[in-house]
């Protein structure tokens, strides 16, 4: 029989990862060096996915007013989101701060290639379909983000 587990280190090297991360509210202005951002978003890469399908795409954003055009547009569709929500889930999405999209030096936004060529597309659906929560209007949708580039 294999052994497939980790070692000891590496799990416990995880799992203080794990537990010690945080959500960032404030954001350092200095750019990010161009190989810090290429092995993250190689490790990134790595991950698992539906049927080894890696269905991602990563949109990098450093142009400023990019940023500020994501912005608009993320606070329109946050403002027509909140509508069919109950009154105090409207309030917690309402609450929501998005100057992180201008203060940080850059953006990523990973978006999920729904359509792409995928052995399981059904369940690659289903899972992403599990992502969105119930009380999204139908309609939502990334064509809104189109004719956004850098």
């Amino acid at each position: 029989m294999t052994n497939h587990a980790f070692p000891e280190a590496w799990r416990r090297g995880l799992y203080e990862t794990i537990a010690r991360r945080r959500d960032m509210r404030a954001f350092l202005p200095d750019p990010i060096p161009h190989e810090t951002l290429v092995r993250i978003l190689s490790a990134a890469n790595q991950a698992g996915s539906v049927g080894l399908s890696q269905p991602w795409n990563v949109l990098v954003g450093v142009n400023l007013d990019t940023r500020t055009q994501i912005r608009a547009h993320v606070e329109q569709e946050r403002l027509r989101a909140a509508e069919a929500f109950s009154e105090e889930r409207r309030a917690q999405s309402l609450s929501s701060k998005l100057e992180g999209i201008l203060d940080a030096p850059i953006n990523l936004c990973i978006t999920c290639d729904q359509w792409a060529d995928q052995p399981k597309p059904d369940l690659l659906r289903a899972l992403m379909a599990n992502e969105v929560e119930d009380e999204r209007p139908p309609e939502r949708g990334a064509a809104g983000a189109k004719g956004i580039s850098e």
